[in-house]
């Protein structure tokens, strides 16, 4: 009986969380480039996929993995004080675990 009601509590205190090592290092990475951290507010992460040099630029014959690309998707405080919602492509490059926001003119961090 006991074990009953241990499992669920065990599961709650170990389980996983909501926010995963790429999902915090990414939300890391926005609120850094903010200009309004503290409005911050994540509202979707894609699945990741593999990226690869050749992602950037198609010319390159380089077709090794360098790191784990995800699309996110959050809301923030534009320069005027209204809330956005952006959508941004990031890559955690593999070896160092550093994040990049892939080029995008028209849709900066706000």
């Amino acid at each position: 009986m006991k074990a009953n009601y241990l499992l669920p509590l065990a599961l709650s205190l170990f389980g996983c969380s909501a926010n995963s090592k790429p999902e915090s290092l990414i939300s890391d990475y926005v609120k850094a480039h903010a200009t309004d951290a503290s409005s911050y507010a994540p509202v979707s992460f894609s699945q990741p996929t593999r990226f690869h040099n050749r992602d950037i630029e198609p010319s390159l014959l380089d077709t090794t993995t360098t790191g784990t690309r995800y699309s996110h998707t959050y809301k923030i405080k534009n320069g005027s004080g209204a809330i956005v919602e952006k959508t941004h492509d990031f890559v955690i490059i593999t070896h160092s675990q550093h994040v990049m926001q892939l080029p995008d003119s028209t849709n900066d961090i706000e």
